[in-house]
């Protein structure tokens, strides 16, 4: 959600991650890895200012969700 404060938008806090935050809670996520995919231009979705790299905590949400497997039943 954006956010003023009388000098134009502002982001709210932890609604855009880091590439190390998103390293960090993501197990055998590496930077390098996130670095690849955004070369591949793969998924998470991210955002680029220039040098600085944000992810949308909600984009990553949704790709953890979508690569999520669902356990199957064991037959009798």
């Amino acid at each position: 959600m954006v956010m003023t404060n009388g000098h134009g938008p502002q982001l709210e806090p932890g609604e855009y991650l880091t590439p190390e935050q998103v390293a960090a809670i993501l197990p055998g996520l590496t930077l390098n890895s996130l670095a690849v995919r955004r070369h591949r231009h793969q998924e998470p979705t991210f955002c680029r200012f220039g040098r600085t790299i944000l992810y949308p905590r909600d984009g990553i949400e949704k790709w953890v969700e979508a690569a999520t497997v669902e356990a199957r039943r064991r037959g009798r």
